[in-house]
């Protein structure tokens, strides 16, 4: 705050809004706005507490600052539509649908320049953060499942982060080398081209599973296997957009794997509705962009 003090009044009442990121910068938002008599958003990247806790009762200091936000909200907010159930929060908190926007992610439209091919080394591909909530432990757990009635069946999982020391040790103790390979971080490109020649994209995390990888491989046509966590349902319905298992069902994600790497028919139904159910609901990035660009401008030229 001490660089805001320092500037003249003039520059002062230069600025428009203040914008924060994250419930983390709530307070110094609150402390900015005031000081510059000026409106505030909030930029919230999905809900960080799960929906459950919200509705029976959170351990306070671990949301602290989330829900300082919610029950004293700014001028606006923006949340990403990421299957955290961003709008069922809301209204839990009872913040009126003038004063919050509620966006899904976009998709890149290089995706759909080249043809997917997923007849070449089949595997199933797993993309994301190494971080224990995105539970790629139990994309494990199905490899180990699955192997029994395929056993030459690939497992790919892209992604760096702390969990990768942890997840190599399950590999090896329930051995599955073999079959599951964990290649790193790369190339937004590189994983573009892996998800292109996937058979099956299977997404097992916690809070939500409606990523950037989900959201790319409807679009992009591809057969999704995933839980039923958060408000994944939302895009994701069973034998119709994807396979859907409740969070505890990782015998039911295994039988789904298995039965799309067998039966191509299948397969290829499923990514199809996929596909189309994908491009109808979903934004391009310059779209979904443009969108979020006039919630700012209307507060500039407000």
């Amino acid at each position: 705050m001490h660089w805001l003090k320092e500037r003249p009044a003039k520059e002062r009442q230069s600025f428009s809004f203040v914008l924060g990121h994250s419930s983390e910068s709530i307070y110094a938002q609150r402390r900015a706005a005031a000081y510059l008599s000026r409106p505030s958003i909030s930029r919230l990247y999905g809900i960080s507490a799960p929906l459950d806790l919200l509705q029976n009762g959170l351990r306070r200091e671990l949301y602290f600052d989330l829900i300082s936000l919610l029950r004293h909200p700014p001028e606006h907010l923006i949340i990403t539509d990421d299957g955290t159930c961003g709008d069922l929060v809301t209204k839990m908190f009872l913040i009126p649908e003038q004063r919050y926007s509620f966006l899904m992610n976009g998709y890149e439209t290089s995706i759909l320049e080249s043809e997917s091919n997923s007849g070449v080394s089949p595997y199933v591909l797993t993309a994301c953060r190494l971080v224990d909530w995105k539970r790629v432990d139990r994309v494990l757990h199905i490899a180990e499942i699955c192997r029994h009635s395929l056993p030459d069946i690939k497992f790919i999982i892209l992604g760096d982060g702390p969990e990768r020391p942890r997840l190599k040790k399950i590999i090896k103790r329930l051995n599955i080398s073999v079959n599951v390979k964990l290649l790193g971080k790369v190339s937004r490109k590189r994983m573009y081209d892996f998800l292109k020649k996937a058979s099956v994209v299977l997404a097992t995390q916690n809070l939500s599973n409606l990523n950037n990888t989900v959201l790319e491989a409807l679009v992009m046509g591809k057969a999704i296997v995933t839980l039923n966590t958060g408000c994944t349902s939302k895009l994701i319905k069973h034998q119709q957009t994807g396979l859907l298992y409740e969070t505890d069902d990782l015998e039911g994600c295994a039988q789904g794997v298995t039965r799309l790497m067998i039966d191509e028919k299948f397969r290829e139904k499923l990514a199809k509705q996929a596909a189309e159910y994908g491009r109808r609901k979903l934004l391009t990035w310059p779209e979904r962009i443009e969108l979020e660009a006039r919630i700012y401008r209307s507060f500039v030229s407000g």
